[in-house]
């Protein structure tokens, strides 16, 4: 872009443009389909024979490449089509990457989780008749699920940092997402809460019926990737063109 030229403005969050774009594309049926049968596959694996786990390991970051990519992809062109299914080694690269990064985080909050029973084993806190149980029950809870959510929407944004960076720095961008998500908190907690409704229904709505069960793995896969884009979505109404950190009269 020429110095001079008029900036164009990102759009607002809008799911219905999110939603459009995954069922405008002629494609989306197959595309889906391929990721449906790669869960199925890797559970079939799974129930096979343990020792074929890595196996399924392999397929689920193949799918979890293509949701990064689902997510780049509509950033880089919000009404453009789903992406092709191709190029599988990029796929199982990126979508590992991801996958090690999110059982860090896992692992790290287990950990907080298993420091605050320690301590509360060690001061006898857990136990019902020290007269500050109640306090310290309340505090682990309300504190745990505090942490958990921050990590679970902080998570969601490295992700989708992560896919636009295609970096491993991305993954680890904690200020970009805290300094995004301050900027346009309404659109970020909002497309947020879609994604985490889009995948509980993904998920529910098939478990309800035994014939909706055979479909699950597909509508699973189609609820990831439109959570994805949704995210993709929010995530672009900061501009790039802005610099994370600096303020607007010094872009």
């Amino acid at each position: 872009m020429k110095n001079g030229a008029k900036k164009t403005e990102p759009a607002g969050l809008d799911p219905n443009l999110a939603v459009g774009v995954f069922f405008r594309d002629p494609q989306w049926l197959f595309k889906t389909g391929v990721g449906g049968f790669l869960n199925v596959l890797s559970f079939i694996l799974c129930a096979l024979n343990y020792m074929l786990i890595p196996v399924a390991f392999l397929m689920w970051g193949v799918v979890t490449g293509y949701v990064l990519r689902a997510a780049r992809a509509q950033m880089a062109d919000p009404q453009g089509k789903l992406p092709e299914w191709n190029d599988w080694m990029d796929l199982l690269i990126s979508g590992l990457t991801w996958m090690a990064i999110y059982t860090g985080q896992l692992l790290f909050f287990f950990s907080v989780f298993s420091v605050l029973m320690l301590v509360g084993l060690e001061t006898k806190l857990v136990s019902a008749v020290n007269p500050h149980n109640l306090q310290w029950s309340f505090g682990t809870l309300f504190g745990l699920s505090g942490l958990a959510l921050m990590m679970a929407l902080n998570s969601a944004y490295l992700m989708i940092n992560l896919a636009q960076e295609e970096k491993l720095s991305g993954a680890f961008a904690v200020n970009v997402v805290v300094e995004k998500v301050l900027a346009s908190p309404g659109n970020f907690i909002l497309a947020w809460l879609l994604s985490l409704g889009i995948q509980m229904a993904a998920f529910l709505l098939p478990a309800l019926s035994v014939i909706g069960m055979f479909f699950l793995p597909s509508i699973w896969f189609a609820g990831q990737l439109l959570s994805a884009l949704v995210l993709a979505q929010a995530w672009t109404t900061v501009p790039r063109e802005i610099p994370v950190g600096k303020s607007a009269s010094a872009a």
